[in-house]
């Protein structure tokens, strides 16, 4: 078992995209809406490693931050609404996997993964370029994850 400390630089962008369309409704083609959260953090977690008979392994990782810095930007392009928000809180980690060494240096391995990240702070919309609210943001996140690989050690 060992303690890890880590930093985390994560973003991920959202687009929506219309198709042309040339009834009433107005749709425009192109990109409509962008959607871009980024996320900062260093956290702390222990990390076990158990291995078995016959080249199999067990890996438990779990890690908490209370130093998450999150930024998100929405932009309505069509209604000229732009939104930024900046936020703070904390993060839960945790993942799970096993391998299994089936030859010198290659790995099967099966891995899940969970990360949990609750944000508060403050948001502010713009439109038409002038502030037009000023208001309580929470950005958060959960993401699962779950990986089969095939893997060489050198």
């Amino acid at each position: 078992m060992f303690v890890r400390i880590r930093k985390i630089f994560s973003s991920t962008t959202f687009d929506n995209y219309s198709l042309y369309d040339t009834d009433f409704t107005g749709f425009e083609k192109g990109r409509i809406i962008d959607y871009k959260v980024k996320y900062k953090f260093l956290y702390v977690g222990v990390n076990t490693d158990i291995l078995f008979r016959y080249n199999f392994y067990l890996s438990l990782k779990a890690g908490y931050s209370n130093g998450v810095t999150a930024i998100d930007r929405d932009n309505h392009r069509l209604r000229y609404l732009y939104s930024r928000g900046e936020c703070t809180g904390d993060a839960y980690l945790a993942d799970l996997s096993l391998g299994w060494e089936f030859l010198p240096h290659y790995l099967l391995q099966l891995s899940a993964g969970y990360v949990n990240i609750d944000t508060v702070g403050i948001g502010r919309m713009y439109q038409y370029g002038f502030l037009a609210a000023k208001q309580e943001r929470t950005i958060t996140s959960e993401i699962k994850t779950i990986v089969f690989g095939l893997m060489y050690r050198f």
